[in-house]
Parts: C-alpha cells; sequence; structure tokens
C-alpha cells in the first residue's frame, strides 16, 4: 500500500511540476520561423512519467497535463491540439517500445514521441481548417521535434535514473 500512495504521490507531483514548467515555457517567445513551434520543455516530465511508470500513467498525465493547462493558461480550443499530440505521441512511444523492445534508448522514445505529437497537433489543425496544406510545416517541425525530443529525453533519461534509486529502492527497505 505505501508503494501505491508513493506512486500517486510523485504522479501528483510531477503533475504540478509539469504545469509549472508549461507556464514558464509560454513566457518564452514562440519560434518565428515555424508557426507553433515550442521547446517542449514540459514533454520532459511527460516522459519521466512514461519511463517510470508506464504509458497508461503517461497517458493519464497527458491528458490531466492537456486540461490544467488549457484551464490555466493556453485556452480552451489549445485543449483539443495539445491531446491529440499527447495521444499520438504516447501512442507512438508505446509501440516503438513493444517494436524495438531494447534497442530504442529514451532519448530515441522522446524524439519519436515528439515528431508524433506534432503530427497530432497538424492533424487537428487541418482538420480544423479544412486544408491539409498545414502539412507543409511537418518537416520544419520534425526538425525541431528532432532537437527537443533529444534534450527532453536526455532530462528524462538523467532524472529517471535518480528516481529509480532514490524512491523505489528506498520504499523497498
Amino acid at each position: 500500500m505505501a508503494l501505491r500512495t508513493k506512486k500517486l504521490a510523485l504522479f501528483s507531483l510531477l503533475c504540478a511540476l509539469s504545469v509549472v514548467i508549461g507556464y514558464f515555457e509560454n513566457l518564452i517567445p514562440a519560434f518565428s520561423v515555424v508557426p507553433g513551434g515550442k521547446i517542449g520543455l514540459a514533454n520532459a516530465v511527460t516522459m519521466v512519467v512514461f519511463c517510470f511508470m508506464g504509458p497508461v500513467y503517461a497517458l493519464l498525465f497527458g491528458v490531466l497535463r492537456c486540461f490544467l493547462s488549457s484551464v490555466l493558461y493556453s485556452g480552451f480550443f489549445a485543449l483539443f491540439y495539445s491531446l491529440a499530440g499527447t495521444f499520438c505521441s504516447v501512442l507512438s512511444m508505446t509501440l516503438a517500445k513493444k517494436v524495438l523492445n531494447d534497442h530504442v534508448s529514451e532519448v530515441g522514445l522522446s524524439v519519436i514521441g515528439a515528431a508524433f505529437f506534432n503530427f497530432g497537433q497538424l492533424a487537428v489543425c487541418a482538420a480544423v481548417l479544412w486544408n491539409v496544406q498545414v502539412f507543409r510545416y511537418f518537416p520544419a517541425l520534425l526538425l525541431i521535434s528532432a532537437f527537443a525530443g533529444a534534450a527532453t529525453g536526455y532530462a528524462a533519461n538523467n532524472v529517471n535514473r535518480y528516481l529509480h534509486i532514490t524512491v523505489w529502492k528506498s520504499s523497498k527497505k
């Protein structure tokens, strides 16, 4: 029972952390090269949840984070973009983890997740505008997501190593 309570407390703290990081990320001016381009700093926390707790928790985490972020500062319409991106991201990382098994690192999973997050957002944008021409931005977004995904994956890898040592090892004593 103590491990379950610890996992819920950690999940809640990580969710609060990602909302705060997302707020500060909104203060950073957006990329002027590609509309909608962002660094995705809060996605590092989502990667921590995905790698540390699994895909089901990551999907729940992503939905909760998207909802809280839209209520607090990004607006209701942004919720649909974020939810589509989160769903595509977690689904692609889950499939990559199953298919590639031990041949993909957290950095690789993060890059895959970032690319599919952008794909999900573009799909919603194309549906809203009734225009598939928005996918012209996809190559530029892939370039941004490669760098941002690598950075968030590297951060998640280091945080996961620390959490595994301090949180789980100490709970088994």
